[in-house]
């Protein structure tokens, strides 16, 4: 006979798995208690310390030039999608240009996602999967730091990738499970959402579109119920195509176009290597998902002989959501194992679990509730718990950020007030260690000051432009926001000079030191190499420091608007 203590202890699974009816209220409470909640603490945070650097400019040179009435994809090229970028000028049209800003935006942009998350989960998940669920999204899209980074490297790098996995995440869960009951009263809005949501994909990152499309396709497959009403999808769609035009003036051509010229700078080569080290990574976690479908989808059919369609069903779901999973990781820089649709395709396992038998009420035992409950949970926490630290992190620091980081790592100009890199940050970013690049970038603020650029647009031949937005200057159309060598571009494949200087008046090269401890050079070395012939005949050396050489256009640009 066991203690009663113990069969508290054993029992905590099944109270929570039975939490229904009554239940559905206190979770609604609870998810937008969270969802309001970590928002708030984006908007107490601010901007983190930034402990690797360079990504974050170009994120704020994608802003800046949205906020400057540029055209994404039009009037500067970028293979990403202009989302996260929208996102970050919205925060900037609330609180002006600066790093806070995206605090703004990102607490906007988490509120209504989780909302939506709400909204799918509602009817369709177990009370506390949907709680579980609400929590894993908002926080993934808080976080400061790019998945697979260790906590103390803050960042916003990448956060494309979050915004991304969120969103398909949510689709994932809506068109894999249908609602528990009146799934066909729920198609119109599940198709709808459906639409708007791959439109999000569409304008976040292609890659995350390609799937949600695989997605969607399997869906009707599987809920023969939204095939009436698929149309609604492709109205979704349309909408934010549209609004995306309206409010950014974005072309979808123009936008594929990008996309296309990024697609063949990565070998074939380098995509499977990068798509093995995935699977590497990501081994323990295929592992545990594995195990955990064959004891709740495997094996209870084998020795009960059960009807096999809705195991073959949930087999392929699974199938579709690791292939997705492995084919985004190709594109997706580090993430070192920690894949959000594994904790997805988790959680529609425990949901089968209990639907079809294997753990249903008045039937499942202790050890069953305990693996329905424990695997997900498992798989949730690696991301979930170093997601939390992150933010732990950033909020314990945001008085080092406010007041208490000494001048020398801070920016010298006012719209990068709050930028603030530690003095302890030896992560290597372009082209320096992170916690010289204050010093790198404002010797660079300094010389442009001294020649009185104002107005002047400027080309900076590195990886991003971190000096526009620092001096309110013009940015230069017909540029790419960003140049990494076999990432945006590869050898051979550079804009012709004519197009690429037509409006550029300056020009800043850095000046690179083999024995500083930065990364990426090559890329830079590479620009210079190909543009040196035209640079020679068109511009003139004005000054260079240890760091940066500043050039000026010998007449006039060929193009002035």
């Amino acid at each position: 006979m066991r203690e009663p203590g113990i069969d508290r202890l054993v029992s905590v699974p099944d109270r929570l798995l039975r939490w229904s009816a009554g239940g559905e209220a206190t979770y609604l409470l609870l998810a937008l208690l969270c969802v309001a909640v970590i928002a708030g603490i984006v908007l107490i945070i601010g901007p983190t310390y930034i402990a690797a650097p360079w990504d974050v400019f170009v994120l704020i040179d994608g802003a800046w030039r949205i906020c400057s009435g540029q055209i994404p994809h039009t009037d500067f090229h970028n293979p990403i999608g202009a989302l996260v970028y929208a996102v970050f000028a919205f925060g900037m049209r609330i609180d002006g240009p600066s790093l806070q800003a995206l605090a703004y935006g990102n607490s906007i942009f988490l509120s209504l996602v989780g909302l939506w998350t709400i909204a799918i989960s509602y009817k369709r998940l177990t009370p506390v999967f949907g709680l579980i669920l609400t929590a894993f999204i908002v926080v993934l899209l808080a976080a400061t730091r790019p998945l697979g980074y260790d906590v103390e490297t803050t960042t916003y790098a990448m956060l494309y990738n979050r915004y991304g996995w969120a969103l398909l995440s949510i689709l994932m869960i809506q068109l894999m499970l249908a609602p528990k009951s009146e799934a066909a009263r729920f198609a119109v809005f599940d198709s709808l959402s459906a639409g708007l949501l791959l439109g999000l994909l569409f304008f976040c990152k292609i890659t995350f579109f390609i799937v949600g499309v695989g997605v969607y396709g399997f869906s009707l497959v599987l809920r023969p119920e939204l095939r009436s009403t698929a149309w609604l999808s492709f109205v979704g769609f349309a909408a934010v195509c549209a609004a995306a035009w309206a409010i950014l003036g974005i072309s979808v051509a123009d936008y594929l176009a990008d996309v296309a010229a990024a697609s063949e700078s990565q070998s074939l080569a380098d995509r499977g290597y990068r798509l093995f080290r995935s699977g590497i990574d990501a081994m323990p976690q295929l592992a545990l998902l594995g195990l955990y479908w064959l004891l709740v989808v495997a094996l209870p059919n084998t020795h009960e002989r059960r009807l096999w369609s809705e195991p073959v069903k949930i087999t392929l779901s699974l199938a579709l959501i690791v292939g997705a999973a492995m084919f985004l990781t190709v594109g997706n820089t580090g993430e070192a194992g920690e894949i959000p649709a594994l904790v997805i395709a988790a959680l529609i396992l425990s949901e089968y679990a209990l639907r079809h038998g294997w753990a249903a009420p008045n039937s499942y035992t202790w050890r069953s509730t305990w693996i329905v409950l424990g695997l997900p949970l498992v798989l949730f926490s690696q991301i979930f718990i170093s997601d939390v630290r992150s933010l732990a992190n950033s909020l314990d620091r945001r008085d080092y950020v406010a007041s208490g980081a000494p001048t020398s790592q801070r920016f010298d100009a006012e719209p990068l007030r709050d930028f603030v890199i530690p003095d302890w940050s030896n992560w290597k970013t372009a082209y320096w260690l992170a916690k010289e690049v204050p010093f790198k970038i404002n010797e660079g603020l300094l010389i442009l000051r001294r020649n009185n650029v104002e107005r002047r647009k400027t080309l900076v031949l590195a990886l991003t432009d971190p000096f526009s937005f620092a001096l309110g200057l013009p940015s230069p159309k017909g540029v790419p926001l960003w140049w990494d060598l076999n990432m945006s571009h590869s050898e051979g494949q550079y804009p012709p000079p004519g197009p690429l200087f037509a409006e550029v008046e300056n020009v800043m090269l850095p000046i690179l030191d083999e024995r500083a401890g930065g990364c990426c050079k090559e890329t830079a070395v590479k620009l210079r190499e190909e543009y040196d012939t035209y640079l020679r005949e068109h511009f003139t050396e004005v000054e260079h420091s240890d760091n940066w050489l500043l050039l000026k256009r010998v007449g006039h640009v060929a193009v002035q608007k």
